[in-house]
């Protein structure tokens, strides 16, 4: 009976596992791949039906990537916005300001924010815009790019102008008669203008009493309008 060398059968069975931890190597790997395929196909098929503009960017702003919805939201297709830089379509008006805070949180402090900001469409509107920025950072700490996700939020902007102006108008146009009204009431009580006959008096307590109660709905108009906006606080 023949016996293989002790040497070559060391060497066989060395060969032997290399070649059985190769094919479980490349068979993770390959389910690693299909794995990483599904979920790149799940994040693609996320992106495509989001109603939220996702994107990309380099540190300095450049678009990198942009999802489809930019087309519905501002008018420019991917591909047209790809290469372009975000802050050139900010309000002028905001845009040091808007551009300061990016750098100063996103690239220097390396934190997410979230900035509300206007976006000039590709027909010269402007639409607000509420955009949460990520940075992605590498093994160093170091801010590789941006990853912006944005959503139109011009209805609700116009809704709180809508309580602003609410509150304006209250506040000019009913308060400052009413306050005109009380005074010349109190000045009524006073005798200013001469005694007042027992009718009078009572007439004028019950204006009184009813201007004051409606002094007391505007307030509270003005405290429920200055919460539903984020502006204030009930006084009482």
């Amino acid at each position: 009976m023949n016996f293989l060398p002790f040497n070559l059968l060391v060497m066989s069975s060395a060969v032997l596992a290399i070649i059985i931890i190769v094919i479980t190597l490349k068979r993770r790997a390959e389910k690693a791949l299909v794995n990483l395929r599904e979920s790149e196909e799940r994040y693609r098929l996320l992106i495509i039906n989001s109603r939220e503009m996702i994107t990309s960017h380099q540190p300095d702003g450049v678009y990198e990537f942009v999802s489809p919805t930019a087309k519905t939201l501002t008018g420019y297709a991917s591909e047209e916005l790809v290469g372009k830089n975000w802050f050139d379509f900010f309000h002028p008006d905001e845009r040091p300001l808007l551009f300061e805070r990016v750098h100063d949180v996103a690239l220097q402090k390396k934190s997410s924010l979230t900035l509300e900001h206007q976006f000039c469409q590709k027909g010269g509107n402007y639409i607000w815009m509420e955009t949460a920025v990520q940075p992605i950072l590498d093994m160093n700490k170091k801010v590789l790019r941006l990853q912006n996700s944005s959503r139109d939020i011009s209805e609700r902007k116009r809704i709180e102008q809508m309580k602003d102006d609410f509150i304006n108008t209250v506040s000019h146009e009913l308060r400052t008669p009413l306050t005109i009204i009380k005074g010349s009431i109190s000045n009524l009580k006073d005798g200013v203008v001469g005694p007042l006959t027992e009718k009078q008096a009572h007439v004028v307590e019950t204006t009184s009493r009813n201007v004051d109660r409606l002094g007391k709905i505007v307030a509270n108009l003005l405290d429920l309008a200055r919460l539903e906006s984020g502006k204030g606080k009930i006084n009482r």
